[in-house]
């Protein structure tokens, strides 16, 4: 006689309509958090821009201390450095600013890479994408170049030979209305110098990368985080001249 076996339900596995339920499921919540995730991370990386901006500007001030309170100029020619002809050296690279933020490098198209780019991630954005970071003077981080009433504008003189700016850190009159670095971009490329406030065709410009807002570092040495960066600034110059 045949022996009857019964099979427990518990023993079989998913239906396909559990499964689908299930993948339904998990797909609802990824569609929650990504966002949520995402906007997580651009607030990290807005913060460690900021972080960045700060330490560089402490690396401002050992310039200004050992330079005799002279900013450096945005970028300068050397004859000869480090065994290159002709290389034009930017404010970030070891010749200046870069040999207090523990930038090795001189940062130069005439070195080939990786030396054309900074060796830390400190003069970074971290917004900046990774075929922007094999670009020389691509590091979204600009150095006040702006051409009106501000630090280092075409109205002002430069001692090329020596690398520096003619004015002095002591001879602004208010430090905290005069910006030093600033988020900079050019055509979707990230840029090293800043020659305008706001969007611009052929010159680098201040952005809004950070959720439609900048991060500004001032000459007192305070870094902040705005989401109006030109009124504000047109602001302070009005209300008050940044020089004696």
């Amino acid at each position: 006689m045949a022996r009857q076996t019964h099979t427990s339900r518990n023993d079989r596995g998913f239906t396909l309509i559990e499964l689908l339920v299930v993948i339904s499921i998990v797909a609802l919540l990824i569609s929650i958090l990504l966002p949520a995730l995402a906007s997580a991370r651009e607030a990290a990386q807005a913060v460690k821009c900021l972080n960045n901006q700060r330490q560089m500007m402490l690396g401002f001030a050992m310039w200004l201390q050992d330079n005799d309170e002279y900013y450096p100029t945005s970028y300068k020619k050397f004859s000869e450095i480090d065994g290159k002809k002709d290389a034009y050296v930017p404010w970030y690279g070891k010749a200046f600013v870069g040999q207090y933020i523990n930038n090795k490098n001189q940062c130069s198209t005439a070195f080939p890479e990786p030396k054309q780019i900074p060796s830390n991630e400190l003069p970074w954005c971290p917004t900046v994408g990774p075929e922007r970071r094999k670009k020389a003077l691509a590091i979204g981080i600009g150095y006040n170049k702006y051409d009106g009433n501000c630090l280092h504008g075409y109205i002002s003189d430069w001692h090329k030979s020596l690398g520096r700016h003619k004015l002095r850190h002591s001879e602004i009159a208010k430090p905290s209305n005069v910006f030093i670095l600033a988020d900079a971009e050019l055509k979707g490329k990230s840029s090293y110098i800043i020659r305008k406030l706001s969007a611009h065709a052929s010159e680098p410009y201040m952005t809004q990368r950070h959720k439609d807002s900048a991060n500004i570092s001032f000459a007192d040495g305070h870094a902040r985080t705005t989401n109006d960066p030109v009124t504000e600034y047109y602001g302070n110059m009005i209300e008050t001249s940044a020089w004696q």
